[in-house]
């Protein structure tokens, strides 16, 4: 079985783009010699949409936008839209998944976390994959529960530097 990404997952990447073209923008003219800048002119703005960018890059492209291919005695994991090299892995060497949820005023999100080691290897999510509760149900017959594990953003934050 092979996930499926949902149309509302390629949002982020369409954002990353006008992005990239306002920061460049943005920064040449804050740095245009014509002009007497302010001190610190335009470096919070341009802070901010570096960071914007790169939570954008890595934090939704490279790490939840991830195709997952699930074999009879593997899966694999792509990471960036299934563009990457895909990683194998046996059923056998993961300790399990477990499950998160993710609360917002408009709807929850669950998150499955593939675990090896004790550390989150990868996942799958309804908000990104269509196909998420057939996986789930295919998951759940081939690895151990390992129960619910509270939805936390510092830990989404440093899987992004991760």
């Amino acid at each position: 079985m092979i996930s499926k990404f949902t149309l509302k997952s390629v949002f982020p990447l369409v954002c990353i783009i006008p992005l990239i073209f306002g920061l460049s923008f943005y920064t040449y003219f804050s740095f245009d010699k014509t002009k007497t800048p302010t001190p610190l002119h335009g470096i919070p703005l341009i802070l901010l949409l570096t960071f914007t960018l790169i939570l954008l890059f890595f934090g939704e492209f490279r790490n939840k936008m991830i195709k997952v291919e699930l074999h009879n005695t593997f899966l694999t994991i792509k990471k960036f839209g299934g563009l990457s090299f895909s990683k194998k892995y046996l059923y056998q060497d993961l300790d399990g998944f477990k499950i998160s949820v993710l609360r917002s005023s408009a709807t929850n999100n669950e998150y499955l976390y593939f675990m090896q080691n004790g550390k989150k290897i990868g996942k799958i999510s309804d908000f990104y994959h269509k196909n998420y509760l057939d996986m789930k149900a295919e998951i759940e017959s081939k690895l151990k529960n390992l129960g619910f594990e509270k939805f936390s953003y510092v830990d989404e934050l440093k899987e992004i530097f991760i």
